[in-house]
């Protein structure tokens, strides 16, 4: 059986974001929540039809992250598998498949479930190859991207933010196999 060859079959949408609840920066939260995207696109994003998967207070953000999704994920693959359901309109019973075909949130914290490094290393985004450059004075090695690499000694790269060079599945499984 195919993926979404019964019209009752569910798309979901995993969203992940961290912020901070109050004005002091000491504390963060990090909500996990799910869309319905089989609901109409006015209808799919309004609160009472989201699905909070649980909120993860702390200091500083979650260490293991992967451990708090790991629960989701066996469900998730449950319903991909199906689960036995009825159909209130025809009192049938069927298997009810749910797949997640999305998943997005904020920068830290896609690298958190890519485990990734994040938005202060050499190679920040996930998406594309731009490289970061070092700050030599900070205490903490930390990197940002300045369009223009003048000035610094170890590159002179420079960037168009319309046209990046985009990391392709090959160059990813090769970084991946050097780590």
């Amino acid at each position: 059986m195919w993926c979404f060859s019964d019209p009752r079959n569910i798309a979901l949408g995993l969203s992940a974001d961290g912020f901070g609840p109050f004005k002091c920066c000491t504390q963060t939260v990090w909500p996990i929540i799910l869309f319905n995207y089989n609901l109409p696109p006015k209808e799919c994003f309004l609160k009472w039809n989201i699905i909070s998967i649980g909120v993860f207070p702390g200091p500083k953000k979650p260490c293991d992250f992967n451990s708090f999704l790991w629960p989701l994920v066996q469900e998730l693959l449950q319903l991909e598998i199906g689960a036995s359901a009825s159909d209130a309109i025809t009192k049938d019973i069927f298997f009810l498949h749910a797949y997640l075909i999305v998943v997005f949130g904020d920068i830290l914290a896609i690298s958190m479930v890519m485990c990734m490094k994040g938005h202060n290393t050499i190679s920040p985004c996930h998406m594309c190859t731009i490289k970061g450059v070092c700050i030599p004075s900070l205490q903490v090695m930390m990197h940002y991207i300045p369009l223009c690499h003048n000035g610094f000694p170890d590159s002179q790269e420079q960037y168009d933010p319309c046209v990046l060079s985009l990391r392709n599945h090959t160059s990813f499984m090769e970084q991946a196999k050097e780590v």
